[in-house]
């Protein structure tokens, strides 16, 4: 994975469209102009993915200065990409993590690999006794009410 990579989707539109592209904008490789378009294509298709390279210097993360600056301006999204999360992923490929650590990269691969969800879900019920399985089924029947 290329550590200047930042991935980026948009749940919730932030407060202010202006501020979002100044911000990819300052943190990215993209001209002005590139930075409004990625905006505009997050902005009119929520829940879809950008990527975009962010800007190279030795003494910034602009990964995390992003990730960061992105919390300010209001909205919700998910982004990953960066050292930061280069240098976690790998803790986990070296079995060093926590319980939650490992918890919250699965849930953050969900929610990014929708094409990869059900395997990876088969896979993990599978792990589950009767009665587990029993439990998160009640959970789900409370909502699934027809």
């Amino acid at each position: 994975m290329n550590t200047r990579k930042i991935k980026i989707k948009l749940f919730e539109k932030p407060d202010s469209k202006l501020e979002f592209v100044k911000l990819v904008h300052r943190c990215s490789d993209l001209g002005l102009k590139g930075s409004k378009d990625l905006c505009d294509q997050l902005w009119e298709r929520p829940g879809t993915a950008q990527i975009f390279d962010t800007r190279k210097d030795q003494n910034i993360d602009f990964a995390k200065k992003f990730r960061q600056e992105l919390v300010l301006l209001g909205g919700k999204f998910h982004v990953n990409g960066g050292i930061e999360f280069e240098r976690q992923f790998k803790l986990l490929e070296l079995g060093i993590g926590s319980h939650s650590d490992y918890t919250e990269y699965i849930i953050d691969f969900l929610e990014n690999n929708f094409d990869q969800q059900k395997e990876l879900l088969t896979f993990v019920l599978s792990k589950f006794s009767i009665e587990e399985l029993i439990s998160v089924f009640e959970k789900t029947k409370t909502k699934e009410k027809i």
